[in-house]
Parts: structure tokens; C-alpha cells; sequence
């Protein structure tokens, strides 16, 4: 499934891919200093800046437990950014920056759970999942946006399946 966001200078896409290697293996190992996760679903922000040429802006990948996804693994290619016009950079940036526009696109590619979790580290990633609609849970670095309503004790039990799980 793709994403795509009109821009008068670029096309910027977010891509789900079976294998993300190719497009984003340099950048999570850059960022992560580990191989990027084989496991399914892996999204790419991509920039189209000729016919037929793409640039891997981003990278984030979630992970599906029974009705809950657990994103993790955001990145976001500085460099690439360089190589962009001023005018793409600012375009990218009157939408909110790379990681809220793969944020937002990605999330709405998700369907049939009851929510979303991160487990993050970051200052900067969480003000971006902050601004998408995660709120904390009681667990240091856990965070859910709930996608559904949801009794207290259900949210809870989620809340505690997530975190069987960190760090994600």
C-alpha cells in the first residue's frame, strides 16, 4: 500500500515494502547499530526528485500482537535530507517534518486493532508520537494510541501484553 503526499516540489511517499534492506538497511544500521528487522510491515518515506529516482527519507516498522501493533525503529535520513531543494526541505517542513508525515501515513495504513503502541527512547520521537496521539502508560518509555473505545481494564491488559515485549 502507498501514500502519497501532494507537494508542489516533490513526491513524497510512504511506502509499506515485504523487505526494507534495500531501501532502508544503511540507514537503521547508521541509526540503530543493528540489521534492520525482518519481520513484516516495514514503511518507507520515500522523495521522488526525478523520473525515476527515489530517496529512502525514513524508515519505522511495526510489529502485529493479536489486536496491537508495536511500531518501532523510526529513522530519518539527514543526509538525504541535504540533497533536496529549499524548496522541497521547506515544503517537507510546512507539513511537519519527515517522521510526522511518515507517522501520520503509516498509522493510517494500519487496520483491524485496538491499538498502537511505541517504546520510546527518544525526546524528539516521542514529541512526534505525542503529536499523533499516543499518551503514556504507567511503564518508562511505553506509549499507546488507542485505536478504538476501550474499557479501563481492557486498555490495562493491553498495556500489560506491550510490555511483555519491550524494548521494540
Amino acid at each position: 500500500m502507498k501514500s502519497v503526499f501532494s507537494s508542489q516540489t516533490a513526491q513524497l511517499s510512504t511506502l509499506e515494502v515485504s523487505d526494507a534492506e534495500a531501501l532502508a538497511g544503511d540507514l537503521f544500521r547508521r541509526s540503530f547499530n543493528a540489521d534492520i528487522p525482518d519481520f513484516p510491515k516495514h514503511f518507507v518515506f520515500l522523495a521522488s526528485v526525478a523520473p525515476g529516482v527515489s530517496l529512502t527519507l525514513g524508515y519505522l516498522h511495526y510489529t502485529r500482537k493479536d489486536s496491537i501493533y508495536l511500531c518501532g525503529g523510526m529513522c530519518v535520513n539527514t543526509r538525504i535530507l541535504r540533497y533536496l531543494s529549499k524548496d522541497q526541505r521547506a515544503d517537507i517542513k510546512q507539513q511537519g517534518g519527515v517522521a510526522i508525515m511518515m507517522a501520520t501515513s503509516s498509522l493510517q495504513q494500519l487496520t483491524g486493532h485496538e491499538a498502537v503502541f511505541a517504546h520510546v527512547g527518544h525526546t524528539g520521537s516521542y514529541r512526534i508520537c505525542m503529536a499523533k496521539n499516543f499518551i503514556d502508560t504507567q511503564y518508562d518509555h511505553l506509549i499507546v494510541n488507542w485505536q478504538e473505545p476501550l474499557s479501563d481494564e481492557r486498555k490495562q491488559e493491553l498495556i500489560e501484553q506491550a510490555n511483555q515485549y519491550t524494548p521494540f
